[in-house]
């Protein structure tokens, strides 16, 4: 059987982003009867991890060097949500991006994300999800 890895192209940053949340995202997109998708964060981050990274963030305050944190606003979980964003936009299969767009969309207190899957990823997610290799995450 053929499996196809998923890597991040040239991060500029660490990489927060782990198996399990590339897992929960590759399972809504298997489950999902088009390539656009709006989904909840925490329906695939961890609440439990966005306050664990706000812990770290606010204890070592090299973080938001590190992760550039909007002028004006305070470090909250819209931040970390943010970070992930750009991370979801720099993943690569199959030396293509697997997204050709990801954005946050924030009603209220709901924040969900919403992303257009590049044709090959999409493919792939529906076809066979267990061939996608998370082994270079977390």
């Amino acid at each position: 059987m053929k499996e196809y890895k998923i890597d991040i192209l040239e991060p500029e940053f660490p990489v927060l982003l782990t198996k399990s949340i590339l897992y929960n995202l590759i399972w809504h997109i298997a489950k999902s009867r088009s390539h656009i998708l709006k989904i909840e964060a925490t329906a695939i981050i961890d609440v439990q991890y966005i306050r664990y990274l706000l812990n770290i963030f606010e204890s070592n305050q090299e973080y938001l060097s590190i992760f550039p944190v909007p002028t004006g606003t305070g470090l909250s979980a819209d931040v970390i949500y943010t970070v992930f964003m750009k991370q979801f936009r720099i993943l690569v299969f199959k030396e293509h991006k697997c997204f050709d767009s990801v954005e946050l969309e924030k009603k209220n207190v709901e924040v969900r994300y919403c992303f257009i899957c590049s044709a090959q990823f999409y493919d792939v997610c529906q076809q066979n999800p267990e061939v996608v290799d998370l082994n270079g995450f977390v």
